[in-house]
């Protein structure tokens, strides 16, 4: 997240999103999702939302960078649906 490379940081965020489908059922057993796991889930939230607010930055990057970002932002959103209660949570006591 520090590079702001965009596109390696939604790469990575897909083969998480596999990774987590995939031991579901080893996170239902041991009592949900852990919490490095929602910790990251929130740090790249706030990431997005901080590079999509400024507007300056985000046009002077590259137009692969730029798509990556708010395909990234929609990834997001739809994958965190599941997880927004203990996000929350969370956010209150970290």
């Amino acid at each position: 997240m520090k590079t702001n490379d965009h596109n390696s940081l939604m790469n990575e965020f897909e083969s998480l999103t596999k990774a987590m489908a995939k031991s579901s059922k080893v996170f239902d057993a041991n009592g949900g999702i852990p919490r490095f796991l929602v910790r990251m889930l929130c740090d790249l939230e706030d990431h997005v939302a901080k590079s999509l607010a400024d507007k300056a930055s985000f046009k002077k990057l590259k137009p692969a960078q730029g798509r990556a970002l708010n395909r990234m932002k929609l990834n997001l959103k739809k994958f965190c649906e599941t997880y927004r209660g203990i996000m929350e949570e969370y956010r209150k006591n970290p």
